[in-house]
């Protein structure tokens, strides 16, 4: 029995910090391109799906709250080879995110300090696989205190744009056709991805029946309220033009609206 130190903002701040990261910084551009300024309807219409989603996750996590996730359930109801490929390409997918991510943050420090990418990289590694062996708690409260940070800046930027916001861009409102705007939906889907991965830790939930679904339901209603406002301020404070081709809409519109 693993012990229960996940509360449930450590259970809406792991969601959380899974969900937010290049969907909403890099994809809104490519978005864009194909459904045009009713693009943030497309990030509403994929939140929904992705709360339709969560209601079974949160059936199963409550119902069955042990280590493992998926694997766990898919082991349960398919048997142990089913379970093992599952598990596999789980640790493959995990695996690859993190070493993207810590390479990234490995190259921001290159270009502030200099300081080889390599070696940060190694250290990074190192600081996070000790943290995890130090206790889920300690990597919860962490989480907590990083995505309370993100949280802050993207509704800074809500704030800051809204009032700036030009309402000609978004004239014509609907470029293609309503299908487009559907398609583009299934398209940043994977901008909620990594919201299913708190059911591998749902053993260490204190209170799994209440903090679950509480957690994870608030997560995603909170992230798509977000992402729907900010593709709203990228489109009414960016040329059309240059949203369509930018890979990094949020910093430039955040360039414009606040240096």
């Amino acid at each position: 029995m693993l012990k229960k130190g996940i509360s449930f903002f450590g259970v809406f701040s792991l969601a959380t910090g899974a969900m937010i990261s290049s969907g909403i910084f890099i994809l809104p551009g490519l978005a864009f391109a194909k459904a045009g300024p009713a693009v943030f309807i497309s990030y509403f219409l994929a939140g929904i799906l992705g709360l339709i989603g969560i209601f079974s996750v949160i059936e199963l996590s409550t119902a069955m709250p042990k280590a493992g996730g998926d694997y766990f359930f898919i082991i349960k109801v398919f048997g142990p080879l089913f379970g093992t490929i599952s598990g596999l390409l789980g640790w493959l997918a995990l695996s690859l995110k993190s070493a993207f991510a810590i390479f990234g943050i490995a190259e921001i420090i290159f270009i502030y300090t200099g300081f080889s990418p390599l070696i940060s990289g190694l250290i990074l590694c190192l600081f996070f696989v000790a943290l995890n062996i130090i206790g889920v708690k300690e990597a919860a409260i962490l989480q907590i205190i990083l995505v309370a940070g993100l949280l802050l800046l993207m509704i800074l930027y809500i704030v800051f744009g809204l009032p700036k916001i030009k309402l000609s861009n978004f004239s014509p409102f609907i470029t293609t056709n309503f299908n487009s705007i559907i398609i583009t939906s299934g398209f940043i889907f994977i901008s909620f991805g990594g919201l299913l991965k708190v059911a591998s830790m749902s053993e260490e939930v204190s209170n799994p029946k209440r903090n679950i679904p509480l957690g994870m339901l608030t997560s995603i209603i909170v992230v798509t309220i977000l992402y729907t406002l900010i593709t709203v301020v990228i489109t009414g404070t960016l040329n059309p033009e240059n949203f369509k081709t930018t890979l990094t809409p949020v910093a430039d519109s955040a360039k414009i609206l606040m240096g």
